[in-house]
């Protein structure tokens, strides 16, 4: 089952509560592709129903892509725990080079399903690699997390929702298994979970992309924001106020609804709730700089940093 030279492999993990977005993500990248290029996409199914995959496929039938269903055993998360808007699923990126090791590709481009693509992905696909066995965008909120993880302060910390796998050189290295075992030993070190334990294994051994291949949600304020002027190639929704809520401000909000109009799930629209509502004032008066004050002083709260 060999890939094509002209053909983006792309890994995504969805389960049936994230369907939607997937399908969102998953036109957007299609939408983008040059005439030259097409996309596999790989998706781990971590319990999509029989009708989402109908509608996923459904969706992308129309564009130069198709999907491979990658199975996987919920017993390979056993042991790993998440919180807050996560769950034990956001491991599943570890697993991505064992999980398609039966696939004739080298490498894999990985993307969260909160994303958006707002442009072609063929130059990240084409980044040489250069002997790493990964390469991701800095995280610019993650200084808070190298004490606990034991990071050098000058190593930068990535953001996992955007990763370009070096799939031989990550399997010569036994990344997988030596992630998911610090991941099982440190789990109370473990704020941001599959993303701390990747970063404690790989800090100083991953090649660093330009932030427009990973627009997070806190590169957006004035005094901190990185993207060149071109803009965003792949927007970020990171924290857990999403475009699918209805308190959401996102300032690329509108683009999820752009590209969710394209798929099976074109009708949905977040409800309209009273506290919701209230939420979504409070984040429209209150200056960018304020929100990000907040953000991090909630983060230092939740690591004991008084």
């Amino acid at each position: 089952m060999a890939a094509s030279l002209n053909e983006i492999a792309i890994a995504v993990a969805a389960d049936e509560g994230y369907a939607q977005h997937l399908a969102a993500a998953l036109v957007s990248v299609a939408v983008h592709l040059p005439p030259s290029a097409r996309a596999c996409f790989y998706i781990i199914d971590g319990g999509l129903s029989k009708t989402s995959r109908e509608l996923l496929e459904a969706t992308i039938s129309s564009h130069r892509v198709r999907i491979r269903w990658v199975g996987m055993s919920p017993r390979l998360l056993n042991g790993m725990s998440a919180g807050g808007h996560l769950s034990s699923a956001t491991y599943c990126k570890i697993l991505v080079p064992e999980l398609l090791r039966r696939y004739s590709i080298d490498k894999v481009l990985y993307l969260d399903c909160d994303v958006i693509v707002l442009g072609d992905l063929t130059p990240i696909w084409q980044e040489d690699l250069r002997g790493y066995a990964l390469a991701a965008i800095e995280d610019i909120g993650g200084k808070c997390r190298k004490k606990a993880l034991a990071i050098p302060s000058a190593s930068p910390y990535f953001n996992a929702g955007v990763l370009l796998f070096n799939l031989r050189r990550w399997r010569e290295e036994h990344l997988t298994d030596r992630v998911m075992a610090y991941a099982a030993e440190h789990g109370e070190r473990l704020m941001f979970h599959d993303q701390d334990a990747l970063n404690a294994v790989l800090h100083g051994q991953w090649l660093e992309l330009p932030p427009e291949w990973n627009l997070q949600s806190n590169m957006l304020t004035a005094s901190l924001r990185k993207v060149g002027p071109s803009g965003p190639i792949v927007v970020h929704y990171t924290g857990a106020s999403k475009p699918w809520h209805y308190d959401n401000v996102h300032p690329y909000r509108s683009e999820y609804y752009r590209y969710l109009n394209m798929t099976a799930w074109r009708r949905y629209r977040p409800p309209v709730t009273l506290s919701g509502m209230a939420k979504k004032a409070v984040k429209r008066a209150l200056p960018g700089v304020a929100l990000d004050w907040v953000r991090r002083e909630k983060a230092r709260w939740a690591q004991g940093i008084k």
